[in-house]
């Protein structure tokens, strides 16, 4: 148990790292489109779920089938660096944030269209697991 614990908080260190990364650079990529530190919609976030439920989904497909005697690769992978990575508590806290600031319309189309395009993403990565290990 306590291994595991340790696996998972590695994997969640470069998880949440990867996901603070990619947040700073789309702010740098908004001030250079908008002059502004962020854009209005919280990009970061919503890419980092994106990519995240991708790749959960591709890797909880295709490391039991790859290394089926790896659990703690699977461990690693899945509940660490993704769980590190995707932001769906920080998703919660911007959805919050958008209605408390009366952006009721976007934060309705941010909680519909995240949720939708993250569980197709989750699809998609499911999909090219099973396309590319037959």
């Amino acid at each position: 148990m306590l291994f595991n614990l340790v696996i998972v908080g590695c994997g969640g260190f470069i998880g949440a790292a990867l996901r603070y990364f990619l947040s700073w650079l789309s702010n740098i990529i908004a001030f250079d489109f908008t002059g502004a530190p962020a854009f209005l919609f919280p990009l970061g976030t919503f890419a980092a779920n994106l990519l995240g439920c991708f790749f959960m989904g591709y890797f909880a497909f295709m490391l039991p089938h790859a290394f089926p005697d790896h659990a703690k690769t699977l461990l690693f992978v899945t509940t660490g660096i993704m769980g590190g990575f995707t932001t769906f508590s920080t998703f919660a806290l911007d959805t919050y944030n958008l209605f408390s600031r009366g952006e009721c319309l976007m934060a309705g189309v941010y909680l519909v269209v995240t949720l939708a395009v993250c569980f197709a993403g989750l699809v998609a990565g499911i999909a090219l697991a099973k396309a590319t290990s037959a």
